[in-house]
């Protein structure tokens, strides 16, 4: 049968891990259930590949043209190199261009431009270029080549953080703006021309060629420039903590005391924004007695929560993890137990509600046969005093993303979604349902 989910991204080759198969067309009808298969035909069929979400264990990916591959990620696409594969390219300047993607355990990354990403625990990265991303645990390589795209960008990283990383910038010269480094990051090396940093923050820690980022500042014989950079002690994550980044939450805290990385007028240092975490202290957590009797009612089956003591962080455990069960969580929709942003808001921000609400080898996925990982959501309407859609509906809204619904009142997560009609949803106070599988199906 073909494939008849949505499409959210325009592309020319197309991937599902769920519903693909190797031996498919690429197209939206008959995608492939792998990047290599895509990689295989990019050539010849055309150079956006557009991936759905799972998680990708891939062999090793070779890249053998002088077309720059552009891979988009739709919803939440991990590509995990086991610690044995590569992502290799052969022709220098024309590299990967990643938009979304988690990228982990890889021995090394050929040049690549990156937006949008998070990598972990990768060997050399060779980077061209970055936008709003963040690095752990990443050995990078800085090189400053054609990107053969419509401009030269490459050279340029803006809004990143940089966390226990070595930046080494042999090749080339680069720019940082609105970036961050932790105390665990260094930049080695000694490339053409002086690295440039502009609004960028760094921990006390940080070295550049050996200097410590204080004496680097303040000395001008070193050739170093800097236009607008501080040092802070805390950059004030809502949760960077261990060494798992599947655990960390990078969002800003706002309260008690607001993140440094703020820089006002809107501008932020690194990809991301403040956020009031959701945790499981909240009262929309209280666990139920008994079968609910409302839809308003909290709901924990086949859950309890459990101290994490690599992190301090309350989770999600499942009682019975056998292969195949399942576990479902509910906020409650009471009146004064609600979970709620502090005022109302049009939610055009990915809304985090995974990471340290669940086991991480447990995966949030209402129901199988959606291919992406989804939850349902409903929202009360202070205008008209009812919930939305209904008094019982719930939109299906995909994790960790905008919250959008289309003109027929179907979530972004929903097979039939219409991204053309959609409008993002505005609230304040919401509930959220979620189902839990032992494995990414």
């Amino acid at each position: 049968m073909p494939y008849t989910d949505t499409w959210i991204n325009t592309g020319d080759i197309f991937v599902t891990q769920k519903h693909g198969n190797q031996t498919a067309l690429g197209t939206q009808l008959d995608p492939f259930d792998s990047v290599e298969g895509a990689m295989g035909i990019f050539n010849t069929t055309g150079n956006i590949i557009v991936a759905k979400s799972g998680h990708y264990i891939t062999s090793t990916i070779t890249k053998i043209s002088s077309i720059v591959p552009i891979l988009q990620a739709e919803g939440n696409v991990l590509l995990d190199g086991d610690g044995s594969s590569q992502i290799i390219q052969t022709y220098a300047r024309y590299p990967y261009i990643f938009k979304g993607f988690i990228i982990r355990n890889y021995l090394n990354i050929g040049a690549v431009d990156l937006e949008g990403c998070q990598l972990y625990n990768n060997g050399d990265v060779l980077l061209v270029a970055s936008r709003n991303n963040s690095f752990y645990n990443c050995q990078v390589t800085l090189e400053h080549r054609n990107n053969g795209g419509p401009t030269d960008i490459s050279g340029l990283h803006r809004n990143n953080n940089y966390l226990n990383c070595t930046l080494d910038r042999t090749i080339g010269w680069c720019v940082f703006r609105f970036s961050f480094f932790d105390e665990q990051s260094s930049i080695t090396g000694g490339g053409t021309g002086a690295p440039t940093f502009e609004n960028c923050l760094f921990q006390p820690g940080f070295t550049i060629e050996g200097l410590p980022i204080q004496e680097a500042m303040d000395s001008a014989e070193h050739g170093f420039r800097f236009t607008d950079c501080h040092v802070i002690s805390d950059p004030l994550f809502n949760h960077y903590a261990g060494n798992d980044p599947e655990k960390f939450d990078l969002t800003l805290q706002y309260r008690p005391e607001r993140s440094p990385l703020y820089r006002g007028k809107g501008l932020y240092v690194g990809p991301h924004k403040f956020a009031v975490p959701i945790t499981l202290d909240h009262p929309a957590f209280n666990s139920a007695a008994g079968s609910p009797s409302s839809i308003e009612d909290p709901v924990f089956d086949n859950l309890t929560i459990v101290d994490d003591a690599s992190t301090g962080l309350k989770i999600l455990r499942m009682d019975n993890d056998t292969p195949g069960s399942t576990a479902s969580l509910r906020s409650s929709g009471r009146i004064g137990e609600r979970l709620s942003f502090e005022k109302i808001k049009t939610v055009t921000e990915p809304v985090r509600i995974s990471g340290q609400f669940y086991y991480p080898d447990e995966f949030i996925d209402t129901d199988i046969q959606v291919n992406q990982p989804s939850f349902k959501l409903r929202y009360y309407d202070e205008e008209q005093s009812q919930w939305m859609p209904n008094a019982t509906g719930w939109y299906e809204m995909i994790v960790n993303s905008t919250w959008q619904v289309d003109a027929n009142g179907k979530g972004n997560a929903d097979p039939a979604f219409e991204v053309s009609t959609a409008n993002f949803i505005t609230c304040k106070e919401f509930q959220i349902e979620m189902v839990f599988n032992t494995v990414n199906p």
